[in-house]
């Protein structure tokens, strides 16, 4: 992988990350609209690092992650790290 294209696979991870963590509190809340949207929007957050970073994850921890939102970070800050690793970043 080359470095422009490992910049923007840890630049997506982080947007994924941070939005996640922006969503977390109005999920922890649980029970009113805005926790329906936060829901649909964490959801689309583990669809697009499912599909932006393939190699990430496995199946089956892309379904435990579209249920658990800490187990979802854990994997994100993962990935950041190995980005952060790989020769050259």
């Amino acid at each position: 992988m080359d470095e422009r294209s490992r910049q923007d696979l840890l630049e997506s991870a982080e947007d994924i990350r941070l939005a996640a963590l922006y969503l977390q509190e109005r999920l922890m809340q649980g029970g009113d609209e805005g926790f329906l949207e936060a829901r649909q929007k964490y959801r689309g957050l583990v669809e697009r690092f499912h599909r932006d970073h393939p190699d990430a994850v496995t199946e089956r921890q892309y379904k435990n992650a579209m249920e658990d939102l800490e187990y979802f970070l854990i994997l994100v800050e993962g990935t950041i790290n190995g980005y952060r690793r790989e020769p050259g970043s």
